[in-house]
């Protein structure tokens, strides 16, 4: 595939993770089945034995959880937990078993459909109160709800719209993926339009949570460079983003006070499901070991927030200790197998983990096996490659 097919290909996956194929499941989830079995016919991906007994464990730790719930978990939740885990058995073939390398038109895809997505944002704040978004074209039986593509924040004296970048299920998560391509961007190209470009679309947002992805990715590319000027030149993007975000955007950056917030996402992140989890830990040594079942937190109006905004917690709250280790590491060891550069696989990691609710979030899971399969695929030659150049985004794949 060619970088063309890359991009229609993400149109395709972020227009139909609107779509539901029933209430509560996208048509993406079916989407990231069917990849996963492409991928491993394709030979792109093969069967990770280890991985397979991680996934055996999952199984039948969320199947006690449900048991032991007493009725408060779900039999779909836990059937969604299972089979949206399944694609993540695999593992990536050593590049050097290919004939040549599909990096570059990925990548070169991915900016693509991203420059086009902030094209795009910068036209809904435009526009105003008549703020569209892509499921504004899609008919109104057909979209997945419980998605927030058009809510307001007060910036100075003007209440605006925070952009989704027209294609995204809220605006955190298009603040997220801009995140993805500056840290490819610093690893690659270092092309400052592009960078310019992304930071405006992640001030558009006004999301912290790519702030979070980026900051993480920054950091841990820059331990691992030898000289200070490259240290410096690594952390620069992130540090003139935030100088820029404090000083012309207030508003964002003064959202680090939603930690106290009960009625913020930073507070329904980061805050409320240590509070909930310490609760139900404190409370119940079954609830400690093997949780209050799967798809209890989305069940209950009290911790519905928490389970929707965070991944990690979710898990510890839902499935307790003796669950939560073997979903967590699946999704470790599949990202750090996958990955041939450990920064990007630890983004990846708060990704799913931590920013995100990733575990039941089939876009985020789909990207994740899309990005650790094309973007940075594992070699046996070295876990830390040289930059390589993007100097040919038509290359087949």
């Amino acid at each position: 595939m060619n970088s063309t097919k890359w991009f229609a290909v993400f149109v395709f996956l972020f227009t139909t993770a609107h779509i539901k194929v029933t209430d509560g499941v996208p048509v993406t989830a079916i989407f990231l089945l069917l990849l996963a079995a492409w991928l491993h016919v394709k030979r792109v991906a093969v069967i990770d034995r280890q991985l397979g007994w991680i996934y055996v464990a999952i199984v039948i730790t969320s199947i006690v959880s449900f048991l032991a719930s007493g009725g408060l978990g779900s039999f779909s939740s836990l059937a969604y937990l299972l089979i949206l885990t399944v694609p993540f058995v695999l593992r990536g073939r050593p590049a050097g078993i290919r004939q040549f390398s599909p990096q570059e038109a990925f990548i070169s895809g991915f900016r693509r459909f991203m420059m086009l997505s902030v094209l795009l944002g910068v036209a809904q704040l435009a526009i105003g109160d008549d703020f569209f978004s892509v499921r504004s074209l899609l008919h109104e039986e057909w979209l997945l709800e419980g998605f927030n593509t058009s809510n307001r924040m007060e910036v100075g004296s003007f209440d605006i719209y925070r952009s989704n970048g027209f294609f995204f299920l809220e605006p955190s998560f298009f603040s997220q993926y801009l995140a993805f391509v500056i840290l490819l961007e610093m690893r690659t190209r270092r092309h400052v339009p592009t960078i310019a470009v992304m930071s405006l679309g992640m001030a558009m947002s006004l999301s912290g949570s790519g702030f979070i992805v980026l900051t993480v990715g920054l950091l841990c590319m820059a331990l691992r460079s030898k000289s200070a000027a490259s240290i410096f030149y690594t952390l620069a993007p992130a540090l003139a983003i935030c100088a820029f975000a404090a000083y012309f955007l207030p508003s964002l950056a003064e959202r680090v006070t939603e930690l106290n917030d009960e009625d913020k996402s930073g507070y329904w992140r980061f805050v409320m499901p240590i509070l909930y989890v310490y609760d139900s830990y404190a409370n119940s040594v079954v609830a400690m070991l093997i949780g209050v079942g799967p798809g209890a937190a989305k069940n209950d109006l009290g911790t519905a927030l928490m389970a929707y905004s965070s991944g990690a917690g979710k898990i510890l709250f839902e499935n307790g200790l003796l669950g939560a280790v073997p979903i967590m590491m699946i999704y470790y060891r599949f990202i750090m197998k996958s990955f041939a550069e450990r920064w990007f696989a630890i983004s990846m990691v708060v990704f799913v983990l931590i920013v995100n609710c990733g575990i039941q979030e089939p876009m985020t899971l789909m990207v994740v096996l899309l990005f650790a399969l094309f973007a940075a695929p594992a070699s046996t030659a070295t876990r830390s490659p040289p930059p390589y150049p993007l100097a040919s985004p038509e290359m087949p794949a």
